[in-house]
């Protein structure tokens, strides 16, 4: 049996190397980095082992600055903070200051590249730039520590509470660890956004038992924000907070909570589902948006919410369409029906029947569809729960409308009736709140109305109606226009356009804008 005097790392040889090295001046950085190098403790643990340190005595000095009775901190916390990224707890950002106070060290020093990498974007930013040099080590006196006198390590804050000396400490802690020099605006408020971040986090924890109404009205706010976000802003970028946000509502589900509040929590993991469906949809992983959509029906079936039923059955349609296979699409669609309670979901059926119709050779019944969309079009009024509540990916906007529309017309080849309703759709979304702009659909008209000037001839014309598009980022590059895009280049491939130049330039700059796409761009770094 080997003792625990002989194993590498042991306490014997790590007590040892710490009185040597203080003996030698060395500091506790120093010594922690030794530690590290020699037997490949994280971090957290090296500088606890510098500072000669139990997990238990470190949990006794973060209670003592805190004085928390209903959050006591516990040796096996520390253990789990400790590990981590490897199993364990990530720390956040409240404790890892705490700790860096606890063990003498600036708070960059208990992180490293691989803690860095798992840690969220939002405490990186708060945390700011790693400083080029520690602060000098101070002197801590031997009556904090239970186990040592030893001279050479550092002081922790004497008092709890509102002791003016230690808030005076905390304060100074705060700005130096922010980068070794006083906060910047930014700094400081991305400091303060964190710390918000983590004091909800920690109430929701608390609230679990029995959820507060203010946990749920700030849910939903942040859902329909989520919804808002998701029509002008790169969807791949809120992919994360839709995540977490969702997480939530999954836990607050776990737990007993009031009927009324319980079915408010599957409305919104409905909503929370259909963005995350897009958004899987937009980066081309086409099954994980179908098991997503089938979740957010789901729910929407447990409360018997129609409208629910209706968005996410049609965005399984809609995949099923992006995925040629129109007839599934149809009768996707179709179901829907029994649940089109108002006029705004049978607008909403009616026009994905025109589309499916259309591609299925049905030109007579997608007519007829098409002129009843136009019908219903003029008579939706009144409010809707979805459209005018939560709004964004939910809005079935005028424009958003005769973007369909025109798809229809386009498969139909009715090229005119197309060009005119891409058209109108444009100059609805161009002449609107910049919010309401979803730059995905506003792409889709630009393409279908370029592909009608490309059938008609008019390359020049087809070049500016697709300049909008073109210039989208690579992280607003979807995949379900993009395949309407790509679409073009066999179009610009026919004899009549054989030697013509500005054919060959358009098709190659489609080429190009079609090589990086949002997939590539995705998991985007924020989430």
């Amino acid at each position: 049996m080997v003792s625990e005097r002989s194993k590498p790392g042991s306490k014997h040889e790590r007590e040892k190397l710490r009185h040597d090295l203080l003996a030698l001046g060395r500091s506790l950085k120093q010594i922690a980095d030794d530690m590290a190098r020699l037997w490949g403790f994280r971090p957290r643990q090296a500088w606890r082992y510098a500072n000669g340190m139990t997990q238990e005595e470190v949990a006794r000095q973060y209670n003592e600055l805190n004085d928390d009775p209903q959050a006591k901190m516990t040796g096996k916390r520390i253990s789990d903070y400790e590990v981590w990224p490897n199993g364990g707890q990530m720390p956040p950002l409240h404790v890892l200051l705490t700790l860096s106070i606890i063990l003498g060290a600036n708070v960059h020093d208990l992180l490293d590249a691989e803690d860095l990498y798992a840690l969220p974007r939002s405490i990186q930013t708060a945390l700011g730039p790693e400083p080029e040099l520690s602060r000098p080590d101070l002197t801590r006196s031997s009556n904090r520590r239970g186990t040592g006198t030893d001279s050479g390590t550092r002081a922790a804050p004497d008092g709890v509470g509102n002791d003016p000396a230690l808030d005076r400490r905390s304060e100074t802690h705060l700005t130096e660890s922010a980068g070794g020099a006083p906060l910047t605006a930014a700094a400081f408020r991305n400091l303060v956004l964190a710390a918000a971040d983590e004091s909800r986090r920690h109430a929701e924890r608390a609230e679990l038992s029995v959820m507060a109404q203010a946990t749920l009205e700030k849910l939903t706010e942040d859902v329909t924000r989520l919804s808002r976000e998701h029509l002008y802003i790169n969807s791949t970028e809120l992919f994360g907070e839709t995540l977490r946000t969702r997480n939530r509502v999954y836990r607050l589900l776990e737990e007993e909570q009031y009927p009324r509040d319980k079915t408010q929590l599957y409305y919104l993991a409905s909503i929370l589902c259909c963005l995350l469906s897009d958004t899987s949809s937009s980066v081309g992983f086409s099954r994980a948006a179908g098991d997503l959509a089938h979740a957010a029906f789901a729910y929407g079936e447990i409360i018997g919410h129609n409208g629910l039923r209706v968005w996410s059955r049609t965005m399984l349609a809609s995949l099923a369409y992006w995925s040629d296979r129109p007839r599934r699409a149809h009768d996707l669609n179709l179901s829907c029906k029994q649940w089109a309670s108002d006029n705004v979901y049978q607008l909403q059926v009616v026009n994905g029947e025109a589309l499916f119709e259309a591609c299925m050779g049905r030109r007579d019944e997608a007519l007829r569809s098409l002129y009843k969309a136009t019908e219903l079009r003029e008579s939706v009024t009144g409010r809707n729960e979805l459209f005018d509540g939560i709004g964004g990916m939910f809005d079935y906007s005028h424009a958003k409308q005769l973007q369909i529309a025109t798809m229809a017309w386009v498969q139909l080849a009715e090229y005119e009736k197309a060009s005119a309703s891409a058209e109108q759709a444009l100059e609805l979304y161009r002449s609107g709140l910049p919010e309401m702009r979803a730059f995905g659909n506003e792409a889709s008209a630009s393409i279908d109305w370029a592909r009608c000037s490309v059938l008609a001839g008019e390359l020049d014309a087809a070049e500016e109606r697709l300049t909008p598009v073109l210039a989208l980022p690579p992280g607003q590059r979807q995949e379900w226009f993009l395949q309407r895009l790509r679409s073009l280049l066999r179009e610009l491939s026919v004899p009549r356009y054989t030697g013509s130049s500005t054919a060959e330039s358009l098709a190659e700059t489609i080429e190009d804008f079609c090589a990086i796409t949002a997939k590539d761009e995705f998991p985007h770094e924020g989430a």
